[in-house]
């Protein structure tokens, strides 16, 4: 969906596929060129999924390479350092999902108590 300024109003588009895919509850990544903040797909297919969505492994590859490399990985990052600036990049996507809820970060309530 996108708002034309010319024609002043609402205008979307979808795939041939788009009411098979729903009909089958499959989520479908179509890798857009567009700016989005790293993250924000994974977190999308994550809610879906929790919806009973599922999504073909070429799609959620294609979505975890979208946020890979968003992450310039050095030789010198360890793989809990990646994990820590990866998780940072989700709570900075959707901070109140995360921040607050047991299921997504429990080591905070662990920590808390």
């Amino acid at each position: 969906m996108w708002y034309d300024k010319d024609k002043k109003k609402w205008l979307s588009t979808c795939s041939k596929r788009f009411y098979s895919d729903l009909a089958g509850k499959r989520l479908v990544y179509l890798s857009p060129i567009r700016n989005e903040d790293a993250g924000g797909s994974l977190l999308r297919v994550l809610k879906y999924y929790q919806r009973g969505y599922r999504i073909p492994l070429n799609s959620f590859g294609a979505v975890l390479a979208r946020l890979l490399f968003s992450v310039r990985n050095r030789n010198d990052m360890t793989e809990e350092e990646m994990a820590s600036v990866i998780t940072a990049l989700l709570v900075e996507v959707d901070p109140a999902g995360f921040i607050d809820h047991a299921a997504y970060l429990p080591e905070r309530i662990e920590e808390e108590l």
